[in-house]
């Protein structure tokens, strides 16, 4: 972000509190002047979600327990719109602790005039499964792949329903999950999907330009 010249962040977005996607946020919260954090509202015991909620009293910062339906304006011609999780919340029929957490990520889509985003967080299958039978709008130029690409996330059915251009997924190099997954790759290029890599392709940015 200071590379970039960025001084100050509108909105930062916790999809769900876990610390992978927890961590990164304490030193944007520390280092920058953050307008509002959204959250599904899916609490957890994690320190540094503790810490999280403790900070933003502290500096004021709005927070913003964002629901499933809610429309938000951000800015001239950019809409977001909160597809999950759903309260209550969605309780998957494995009962894991973190594929709980995973599938009641913030999937969130937004939409601009020349391009539609649709963000994830760590969704899996059922979490796929449940948005599908929604009936939401799932279509999206740019997809932020599911769950880091791992392997019981990204059904043909979701992909089919989403149709996206490009998709792109965060995931470490060499990280120990084995991350992104050689089946969920596959079902990407099946689709003709052009598929970015943060593992392979370092930082990923798009950028749009007047008339493009």
């Amino acid at each position: 972000l200071w590379y970039r010249w960025i001084r100050r962040v509108d909105v930062v977005v916790l999809t769900h509190p876990q610390f992978d996607h927890l961590a990164g946020l304490k030193a944007v919260l520390e280092n920058f002047p953050v307008g509002e954090v959204w959250e599904s509202g899916y609490s957890s015991y994690d320190p540094t979600y503790l810490w999280l909620q403790s900070f933003v009293r502290e500096k004021q910062i709005r927070l913003r327990r964002i629901t499933r339906g809610e429309h938000i304006a951000l800015g001239p011609g950019v809409a977001v719109t909160a597809l999950h999780p759903p309260r209550p919340f969605f309780i998957p029929r494995k009962g894991r602790p973190t594929t709980v957490a995973n599938n009641n990520s913030l999937v969130l889509r937004i939409d601009q005039q020349q391009l539609r985003l649709l963000l994830t967080g760590d969704i899996e299958g059922e979490g796929e499964a449940s948005l599908l039978d929604a009936g939401l709008t799932l279509e999206a130029d740019l997809l932020k792949v599911p769950h880091h690409g791992s392997r019981g996330a990204s059904s043909t059915s979701f992909l089919r329903e989403v149709r996206p251009r490009w998709a792109v997924i965060q995931a470490g190099d060499r990280n120990p999950f084995g991350h992104p997954h050689h089946e969920t790759l596959a079902r990407y290029a099946a689709q003709g999907i052009q598929v970015f890599r943060t593992d392979r392709d370092g930082a990923v940015t798009f950028a749009l330009r007047d008339g493009a």
